[in-house]
């Protein structure tokens, strides 16, 4: 997998299914293996993704420190089974009232 930066903003390729800001090991969540990534590499120069420079400047520092922890116990979201959601008897109860306010008389 290949991460470049544009703008400062991190870029991954096509075939990555990387997407977390912050997620220095790309295990798909933002977690304690990442603060250490950055807590090791922290202040140093010529760093990259894996050792915590989330903005691409080059150095980890409190910048990047800042993206983890907006971002710290963050994973993905998981897709949505659209055909698995039923709704609640209850909804068929207040959606009524809606309906009839809503309905034109002729």
């Amino acid at each position: 997998m290949n991460i470049t930066f544009s703008g400062g903003a991190p870029q991954a390729s096509s075939n990555s299914t990387f997407g977390l800001l912050a997620d220095a090991n790309r295990d798909n969540q933002v977690s304690t293996a990442d603060f250490n990534a950055v807590s090791q590499g922290f202040n140093h120069s010529n760093t990259g993704w894996s050792q915590g420079d989330f903005n691409g400047d080059g150095v980890t520092n409190a910048l990047d420190f800042g993206a983890l922890a907006r971002n710290f116990g963050n994973a993905p979201a998981a897709a949505v089974n659209f055909a698995t959601l039923v709704p609640e008897p209850a909804a068929f109860a207040l959606l009524s009232p809606l309906m009839l306010l809503t309905r034109r008389r002729r």
